[in-house]
């Protein structure tokens, strides 16, 4: 298991979480009735998606593709698509604080969260293969290619990543090529476009503030006198919305 993902009280969460929804018998029941791409447990479906590497990657790339359809308003599947990427954000992180690692753990939990975004706002009909690929490289160039604030008792600015560094990635998240245009500008996109359909200016300025500007949600919460579980439930509410205005664009 990589070092990071033994050490980030955030990866160990996610994790540990991943084995609670796995085993709920409430979550089984519901895969039953309404199973997610044709599957009705999630141990089995996440390793279909790839990470059971017997698995041939084409077949395992189209199952996947299958998830994120629903993932826009599915938090279920969004959350077994984070799971599949869990370990490319890992390694991402890595790579980029090799240098300094004090930032290792900052990076992984921002990655983690605008991977969450990523994920419910997937363009399906524009790319519909090699989604892992496109999720951990759109993730990637939000926080790393356009500089990014990473946050503990103080605020520390992340070393910039230079557009061209950025290329293709394979499927466990290795650079291999050129990068693709920027994620944020599809992410700008939809604030605007969900500013227009009616979602609230409160809340568009939430997304933005967690997604493009990168501010810690506890940080939020105080701003607005409230408390993180708030804060945190309005930013799935939003984002729900704003990935049903991606499917539907």
């Amino acid at each position: 298991m990589d070092d990071l993902e033994t050490t980030s009280h955030l990866a160990r969460r996610l994790n540990a979480d991943w084995d609670r929804l796995a085993a709920d018998r409430r979550v089984a029941a519901r895969l039953a009735r309404r199973p997610i791409a044709g599957h009705d447990d999630l141990r089995d479906l996440l390793a279909a998606t790839g990470t059971d590497r017997s698995v041939p990657m084409p077949v395992a790339d189209a199952l996947l593709a299958e998830v994120i359809r629903h993932a826009a308003t599915d938090e279920l599947a969004a959350r077994v698509v984070l799971q599949r990427v869990l370990s490319g954000l890992v390694r991402i992180a890595t790579r980029r604080t090799q240098s300094r690692p004090e930032l290792r753990r900052d990076l992984f939990e921002e990655l983690t969260a605008s991977a969450w975004l990523v994920i419910r706002t997937y363009p399906l009909h524009r790319r519909p293969v090699k989604i892992a690929v496109n999720i951990l490289r759109d993730t990637e160039y939000q926080l790393c290619v356009r500089p990014a604030r990473l946050k503990s008792a103080g605020e520390v600015a992340t070393p910039r990543l230079e557009e061209e560094c950025l290329g293709h990635a394979a499927l466990d998240g290795q650079p291999v090529g050129a990068a693709e245009p920027p994620a944020e500008l599809q992410v700008v996109a939809l604030l605007r476009l969900a500013a227009l359909a009616g979602l609230p200016d409160g809340d568009v300025d939430l997304l933005r503030e967690v997604y493009i500007e990168g501010r810690p949600l506890a940080e939020l919460a105080r701003a607005r006198g409230c408390t993180v579980r708030t804060i945190y439930n309005r930013r799935e509410s939003a984002t729900r919305r704003l990935g049903e205005l991606a499917t539907a664009a």
